[in-house]
């Protein structure tokens, strides 16, 4: 019964999320990674080495990741637990990217990240920047005028 309660639970927070995984084109991040029994869908999957990786890119077709960087984070306190990381060449591409992994007796897992031109961060740093810029023109009402905005919706 905990089982079903559990997967339901997990179920009902992936769907309902309000946050996609976004990554900066052209970074290359690790994306973490839970491998999970093939047979019962839950026993977290230990020693794992060389799993098979594909992804697609918007608009592509399925590539292999010839040699994937894995690493198995912690098979003591952190069952199951790999981090994954990704190359430019799966992130140079703005869109959806789509990761599939696959090993003999674990459950496949696939994850589905966005890969955006400016994270939000960025954003935020091109305000801040054209604050500055705009701190030394003081004679001016339309930049006066943009600096207020700004400094209000800080």
């Amino acid at each position: 019964m905990k089982k079903i309660f559990f997967s339901v639970f997990i179920l009902l927070a992936l769907c309902f999320s309000a946050h996609a995984l976004e990554i900066k084109k052209d970074s290359t991040p690790v994306i973490y990674v839970v491998l999970v029994d093939a047979t019962d869908g839950f026993t977290p999957e230990t020693g794992i080495t060389s799993p098979t990786v594909y992804y697609v890119k918007q608009g592509g077709s399925s590539t292999n990741l010839a040699s994937p960087t894995w690493v198995e984070l912690d098979s003591a306190n952190m069952k199951g637990l790999y981090s994954l990381a990704l190359t430019s060449a799966m992130t140079d591409t703005p869109g959806n990217l789509i990761v599939y992994i696959t090993k003999t007796d674990c459950r496949d897992f696939r994850a589905s990240v966005d890969i955006v031109a400016d994270l939000e961060s960025d954003t935020y740093g091109q305000i801040s920047v054209i604050s500055e810029y705009t701190n030394g023109i003081k004679d001016s009402g339309v930049y006066n005028g943009i600096e207020k905005l700004i400094r209000q919706n800080r």
